[in-house]
């Protein structure tokens, strides 16, 4: 039930996070948004302390993707991160047909943002995380560039 309130928060803050001017995206990083992502690391340290985690950054150098998924589930998160501050994500299951976002996401051209993150980031490398590193993983510099979204 509490990984509900996370996609709750994330999909209330989305809807102001980011707008849409002139068909160019204004991206607006929030604490209340950052606070909620922190809060869905920690409850899934104490409930199960591991994690797959696939992240990426650019294509601006302050900018980060994440897909976080507890082991032993099938559901997790992606989130879309701007300055170590989360502007939008989304609550994600795993299919057969591969990753859907279930709940989140703000808007048309959010929720297609998302999923392609969603996408690129399930198709890449991920590490399995402890407690200590899932604490710190909004902090962490990824490894792997995220390719642009059109």
């Amino acid at each position: 039930m509490k990984h509900w309130r996370i996609i709750l928060a994330l999909v209330v803050s989305s809807c102001v996070a980011v707008s849409i001017d002139g068909g160019n995206a204004q991206i607006f990083p929030s604490d209340d948004l950052t606070k909620a992502f922190e809060g869905h690391l920690e409850e899934v340290t104490r409930s199960n302390g591991w994690a797959f985690v696939s992240s990426c950054w650019g294509p601006e150098k302050n900018e980060q993707a994440i897909l976080v998924i507890p082991v032993g589930t099938d559901t997790g998160t992606v989130t879309l991160i701007q300055a170590q501050k989360v502007y939008n994500g989304a609550g994600i299951k795993i299919e057969t047909d591969g990753i859907v976002i279930v709940e989140g996401g703000g808007g048309e051209w959010s929720l297609r943002r998302l999923q392609f993150f969603a996408d690129k980031l399930g198709a890449a490398r991920f590490e399995l995380e402890s407690r200590t590193k899932l604490r710190g993983v909004l902090r962490a510099k990824p490894s792997n560039r995220c390719p642009s979204f059109e």
